[in-house]
């Protein structure tokens, strides 16, 4: 795409406003995550999306709020424009930080660098999807005939309530933004795997350790030999994960243990990969590799793959001539992370993703972003 001198002019025009801005960004970012949003603790989540209500309503959105019982309330913000087109941003409100992370991780800011629990994940794109709707009236850009927000309270618990709004929405509209983070080398998300989150029990027969070789048969020893052949099932090459992340069991420790469990997470690229691996999962469940304990395997693909699409693609091939416009290159690649991306793209939806703040270290201790 040929840069002609008022495309050059309107770049400057923008980036000028961007690094007039930064301040008070870092401002607004500091604001949000100084309000703590974990997943699990609904009245933390619904302060922060009131906190969300509040800043777009000034901003002249009309807002819904739909509420939950078990998690985090939802938050839709709505606003029509004078420009064409409709477009829905995802964004989520959780965050997988409890209350009280911020008496040993504090925002801060230094070396280019912003960190503290969710600067990343995904309070810094929230920020920049603020900011950028600010930009466009402030500039006297037409903003979208129709721009809806949607905001999700149980993201981070696989959107299990919020799935059903952001489908109907993606429905509604054109295209789909989702402001989650971009990886270290600036790239955004283009298409994403699948993700599943399974339970699997064992049950044993309970008995003293010391009663000898036959008196009882540890649900905590067949669980072990079965996580051994379940994480061999990880396939980096065809880009196949399977990972025991929390693992529970035993009553004491000189009891052989009648129960335990663990929470496994599955990823696969594609559905027909998914299918297969989750066949192989359970054929593992179903082995025996100490006889007398039974096992259980419940779980449900929490986001289902979303491989790039036609749309997708045109889509990226819009924002690829825009950065050149402004001056960077930009790159897509397909994340094995899951978002709520991940159900629109698979209902034809040109879903662009991972447009947040370049992040390192996401969904960590040391979670930071660059903040210029």
């Amino acid at each position: 795409m040929a840069r002609s001198d008022s495309s050059d002019a309107q770049a400057t025009e923008v980036l000028d406003w961007f690094t007039g801005q930064t301040p008070h960004m870092l401002e607004l970012l500091e604001r949000l995550v100084t309000v703590e949003s974990g997943s699990r603790d609904k009245a933390a989540v619904d302060a922060m999306g009131a906190t969300y209500r509040e800043l777009f309503e000034d901003m002249g959105f009309t807002t819904e709020v739909i509420s939950q019982a078990d998690c985090g309330d939802h938050l839709i913000c709505r606003i029509e424009g004078d420009g064409e087109g409709s477009a829905l941003v995802l964004a989520h409100i959780d965050t997988v930080w409890p209350v009280g992370t911020l008496e040993w991780w504090p925002f801060s800011v230094s070396d280019g660098r912003a960190t503290g629990p969710g600067v990343g994940d995904m309070k810094g794109g929230i920020v920049q999807a603020i900011f950028a709707v600010r930009a466009m009236n402030e500039l006297g850009r037409a903003l979208p005939k129709r721009l809806t927000f949607f905001f999700t309270g149980d993201e981070e618990l696989g959107s299990p309530t919020g799935r059903p709004h952001i489908e109907q929405l993606g429905r509604e509209h054109d295209a789909v933004l989702v402001v989650e983070p971009a990886n270290l080398d600036g790239q955004i998300v283009s298409g994403r795997g699948g993700i599943g989150a399974f339970l699997l029990e064992v049950t044993g027969k309970s008995a003293h350790c010391g009663g000898g070789p036959n008196n009882g048969v540890s649900a905590i020893h067949e669980l072990a030999h079965k996580i051994i052949a379940l994480e061999k099932l990880t396939d980096w090459d065809q880009l196949m994960m399977v990972n025991a992340g929390l693992i529970e069991g035993g009553s004491a420790r000189q009891v052989q243990a009648v129960n335990a469990s663990a929470w496994i997470d599955l990823r696969a690229p594609n559905v027909e990969l998914a299918e297969q691996l989750e066949r192989e999962v359970r054929a593992i469940v179903g082995t025996s590799y100490k006889p007398g304990t039974t096992a259980t395997l419940t779980g449900i693909w929490t986001r289902p793959p979303a491989p790039p699409t036609e749309g997708n693609e045109l889509l990226l091939d819009v924002a690829t001539d825009l950065a050149k416009t402004l001056g960077f290159p930009l790159e897509a690649r397909v994340s094995q992370g899951g978002s709520d991306g991940s159900f629109t793209s698979p209902l034809g939806v040109p879903t662009l993703d991972g447009l947040g703040p370049i992040t390192g270290e996401p969904v960590s201790a040391q979670e930071y972003i660059l903040f210029d």
